[in-house]
């Protein structure tokens, strides 16, 4: 008789736990369909031309994404989309109409990459937004990190380049045009639209848009020129170097982690000097740029190193 009794009792609970699963799994996938059609709403309206319909505009797809928020408030893409909505808004100069701060926009971002740290698009967003407050340390910071998730993905540096496009420092700038325009398979307009004019503006570096080339010229005033210190990244990339050796030493040599790797070769011979130059593309299988560094045997003044990339895109 006691062993029937707790059969059944046995079989009760069983019964009331399986049917409390059952409702939270309903629950969870009625807030998640419910989140969705309020996310998807709000991405489906398109932004009015005119301020004055805008500033409903931007009430209406907040008060979608709030909705959504509270029905699956753990969605990291929902705290993002938030954010880059108050963000429209402020840039659109709806932030006193809305009574929008920035505040919100940064604890949107934050938010979201609490949630999921390892999606490069919030640190993006996040660092854009610090770019636009002249925030540069944290733009920077948070811009960095993007590229770290994602080193592969060109867009990531052409908003690293132009930060640093801001504030004018050149080897940087030639660091991150050069990550950009590899990543994005070579092509110029792609990366450099809107932006080619201040590249070209900055001392050392040109493009010739007929061979498709880009060169990138640094001072140097010593027997030893490191790449890692003129903003060379630490990628494969393949280039061409030609040194501008004062006087005539006995070998100019490429250097690998301060160890003899490579040797340059002669090419010109000029009243003051000679030009020494070396192309990479068949030697870079087991070196990064930033490890490697010109010296001149012995003793001879570098003036300057010329880095000549090519690109094989058609435009």
């Amino acid at each position: 008789m006691k062993t029937k009794t707790f059969s059944l009792v046995q079989a009760c609970l069983l019964f009331f736990a399986g049917a409390l699963i059952i409702l939270i799994t309903i629950s969870f996938i009625y807030a998640e369909l419910k989140a969705s059609l309020f996310f998807e709403k709000s991405n489906n309206l398109n932004k009015p031309p005119y301020k004055i319909e805008q500033i409903d505009y931007y009430k209406h797809v907040l008060s979608l994404v709030g909705e959504a928020l509270k029905y699956t408030p753990g969605n990291a893409d929902y705290y993002a989309k938030k954010g880059d909505y108050l963000f429209g808004a402020l840039e659109d100069g709806l932030g006193e109409e809305l009574s929008i701060d920035k505040v919100q926009i940064e604890d949107a971002y934050k938010k979201a990459i609490s949630l999921n740290p390892v999606n490069f698009r919030y640190h993006l967003k996040l660092g854009w937004f610090y770019e636009t407050l002249d925030d540069s340390s944290r733009a920077e910071e948070e811009l960095i990190n993007a590229s770290r998730l994602y080193p592969s993905y060109s867009q990531v540096y052409i908003y690293i380049l132009k930060h640093y496009l801001k504030i004018k420092d050149t080897p940087e700038v030639f660091r991150y045009l050069l990550l950009a325009l590899y990543y994005e398979k070579g092509c110029w307009r792609g990366v450099t639209e809107g932006i080619e004019k201040e590249i070209l503006g900055l001392p050392g570096i040109s493009w010739d848009s007929k061979i498709k080339e880009l060169r990138f010229t640094s001072p140097c005033g010593s027997d030893e020129f490191s790449l890692k210190q003129a903003g060379f990244p630490h990628a494969k990339i393949p280039l061409k170097i030609k040194a501008f050796v004062k006087g005539n030493p006995e070998k100019v040599l490429l250097l690998k982690n301060s160890q003899p790797y490579l040797s340059l070769s002669m090419e010109e011979i000029l009243p003051e000097g000679s030009i020494y130059g070396l192309d990479l593309s068949s030697f870079l299988s087991d070196a990064f740029l930033d490890s490697l560094s010109v010296k001149a045997k012995p003793y001879a003044e570098i003036q300057k190193v010329e880095a000549i990339w090519k690109s094989g895109c058609p435009w």
